[in-house]
C-alpha cells in the first residue's frame, strides 16, 4: 500500500505542476498582450508627419501634448488606442472605376455613422488644419458658455488674427455669444472666434478645446489658436473624421449653421443688422449636412463635408486641395457610383 500511496502523490505533485504551469503561461499571455496594446498607442516617431513650413513651432506644440497628455479614464484610453476600426460596413462596393485624378494632399472617405474609411490618402499624415479649427472652438463656447450672453470685440482680438484688414467686426461692437458662434462657421470670422475665446479666457479655451477634442479621441489633433491661422494647428484626415462625428452626434445646430445659405446678425451697441453670405459652395444644397472649410498658404485648400446618401451620413475630408469643392464633389460622385448600402 505503501508503494501505491507514493505513486499517488508523486501523480497529485505532477498536476499541480502542470497547472500551475498552465496558469503562468496564461498570465504571461496577459501581459504581452497588454504589451502590445500599449505599443498601439501614439509613439513619438508617429509625430514625424509635419509639414515643412513651421516645423519648429508645430514640434513645440506637439511636444507639450506628449508630455502632458495622460489618459484620465477607460473611456479615454481606448480613445487613444482606438484605430478607427469600423463598427459594421453598411455599403457595398458595385463598381471597380477608380478613384477621380484629383490634385489633394490629404483626403479619406467614410460612413461616418461606422466610421468605414471607404478610401483616404495619408489619411494618418498631420497637415495644418486653417479654419477647421472653428469647428472645435464652436463646440467648446457652445457647451461652456450661454449663447444669450453677449461678448465685445477687443482689439486684442483683431491683434491676434494678424491682418485685421478682412475683418468684419470692429473694436467695440457687441453681439450675442451665439451670433459669434454662427459668424466664426457660416463665414469663418477669424475676430468671432477669437473674441469668443478672450472672453471666456483665451488660455482657458485652448486648453479645454484641446481636451474636448481629446475626448473624441482626435489625439493626433493640437491647437494653438481658436481660428486655424497658426501653422502648429494640426490633425489628420483619420482625426477630422472622429470630430466630424462627435460634433454630427452632440452638435448637430452646429451643422445646420454651416448649411445655412446666409446668416444676419445684430451688433448689439447699436442694434444694427448685418447679413452675410455662406463662404460654403455647398450650403443650402439639398443633401448637404453641414461641414466647416479652412484656407490658409501652408495648408492649402481644406473641407470637411458630411452628405446624406441613402439614408447615411458619408463624411468626406479633402487638406492641401487646389480646388477643395471640385474635390470634395468628385469623390462623392466616385461614392455614390461605386457603392450601395442595398
Amino acid at each position: 500500500m505503501r508503494r501505491y500511496q507514493i505513486i499517488f502523490a508523486m501523480l497529485a505533485m505532477l498536476a499541480f505542476v502542470v497547472a500551475g504551469s498552465r496558469g503562468g503561461g496564461e498570465a504571461k499571455g496577459t501581459a504581452s498582450l497588454a504589451e502590445s496594446g500599449a505599443q498601439s498607442a501614439p509613439q513619438t516617431e508617429q509625430y514625424a508627419g509635419f509639414v515643412t513650413a513651421g516645423a519648429e513651432e508645430v514640434e513645440r506644440a506637439f511636444g507639450k501634448v506628449r508630455e502632458s497628455y495622460v489618459p484620465r479614464n477607460n473611456a479615454e484610453q481606448t480613445a487613444a488606442l482606438d484605430p478607427l476600426s469600423p463598427l459594421a460596413e453598411i455599403f457595398r462596393t458595385v463598381s471597380d472605376e477608380p478613384v477621380p485624378d484629383i490634385n489633394i494632399s490629404v483626403g479619406l472617405v467614410a460612413d461616418l455613422k461606422t466610421n468605414q474609411v471607404y478610401w483616404g490618402l495619408n489619411r494618418d499624415k498631420r497637415w495644418p488644419l486653417a479654419s477647421i479649427t472653428k469647428l472645435a472652438s464652436a463646440a467648446f463656447a457652445k457647451s461652456h458658455m450661454k449663447e444669450t450672453d453677449s461678448a465685445t470685440v477687443t482689439r486684442q482680438a483683431l491683434e491676434e488674427i494678424g491682418d485685421a484688414s478682412e475683418a468684419k467686426f470692429s473694436p467695440g461692437e457687441i453681439y450675442s455669444v451665439g451670433d459669434l458662434i454662427r459668424a466664426a462657421l457660416l463665414f469663418s470670422s477669424n475676430e468671432s472666434a477669437e473674441t469668443l475665446a478672450i472672453s471666456y479666457g483665451r488660455e482657458k479655451s485652448l486648453e479645454g478645446t484641446n481636451a474636448l477634442v481629446k475626448e473624441w479621441g482626435a489625439n493626433e489633433t493640437h491647437f494653438e489658436d481658436p481660428t486655424g491661422l497658426s501653422v502648429a494647428n494640426q490633425s489628420t484626415a483619420s482625426d477630422i473624421l472622429r470630430m466630424a462625428r462627435a460634433v454630427y452626434e452632440q452638435y448637430p445646430d452646429l451643422l445646420k449653421i454651416t448649411r445655412t445659405p446666409k446668416l444676419t446678425l445684430t451688433e448689439l451697441g447699436k442694434k444694427k443688422k448685418l447679413t452675410y453670405q455662406n463662404i460654403n459652395q455647398f450650403a443650402g444644397r439639398g443633401d448637404f449636412i453641414g461641414g466647416k472649410t479652412g484656407y490658409t498658404e501652408d495648408a492649402g485648400e481644406n473641407l470637411v463635408s458630411i452628405f446624406a446618401y441613402e439614408g447615411r451620413p458619408i463624411a468626406i475630408v479633402v487638406l492641401g486641395a487646389e480646388d477643395r469643392f471640385a474635390a470634395t464633389e468628385f469623390l462623392l460622385q466616385w461614392f455614390k457610383e461605386t457603392h450601395t448600402s442595398r
